[in-house]
Parts: C-alpha cells; sequence; structure tokens
C-alpha cells in the first residue's frame, strides 16, 4: 500500500505572534514540535534555533498573545518552550483542509512549513 506525504509552505499573516517575532529574529528557527487546541487556546510545544536563543524565548514569552509560557531547556543555539497560544488559525487551516494534523512544522521569516 502507497503511503501519500504532502508538504506545503504558506506566508503566515502579519498578525500571527510567530510572524511578529521571527521577523524580528530573521536568523532564528521555529519549530512547532506538537500542539494541541485547549478551549479558546492551544497549548504547544515549541523549539526555536538561534543564535541567541534565550533573546528569541524572551520575545516569544513577552509577546501579548501568549499568556502562558515555560522554558523547559536552553542551551547555547536552543530553546524548548511550552506556552499557551490565543491564536489558532493554522489549527483552523489544517481542520478545514481536511489534512491530517502532523507535526513537525517550521517557521521563518514568517513563512510556515510542514515537515
Amino acid at each position: 500500500m502507497a503511503l501519500i506525504r504532502a508538504r506545503f509552505r504558506m506566508t503566515l499573516p502579519e498578525d500571527i505572534w510567530v510572524a511578529t517575532v521571527s521577523s524580528s529574529f530573521p536568523d532564528a528557527t521555529f519549530r512547532l514540535l506538537t500542539g494541541v487546541p485547549k478551549g479558546d487556546r492551544s497549548l504547544e510545544l515549541g523549539e526555536v534555533l538561534a543564535k541567541d536563543p534565550d533573546a528569541v524565548a524572551d520575545a516569544i514569552r513577552d509577546h501579548p498573545d501568549i499568556p502562558v509560557f515555560d522554558r523547559l531547556y536552553a542551551d547555547d543555539r536552543r530553546a524548548i518552550s511550552q506556552y499557551e497560544a490565543t491564536e489558532q488559525r493554522l489549527y483552523e487551516f489544517l481542520w478545514e483542509s481536511s489534512l491530517p494534523r502532523s507535526f513537525r512544522s517550521s517557521s521563518r521569516t514568517a513563512r510556515w512549513s510542514s515537515i
């Protein structure tokens, strides 16, 4: 039985928090490792790869669309955090497309890709 695999890329709307933060850190890569809807928010586990991952993680924590943030791990090139985001349009896109929710996905300079 053949397995069908699809990959896609899309430009994120400017008002989504990851587009705002990734535009401020163009050399950083943002990876959404997993995420699930949680009422009017989404609970997400994210990874940042950057020259200064602490600065990027601080920008995520300080964004108004991230009301809950917990940095789980950080070293000199990577930070992993769990957070709640009020923005759910990416999930709505997946639900409406009938695509299976497959993680990982990544964002860099306001572009989102499934991996």
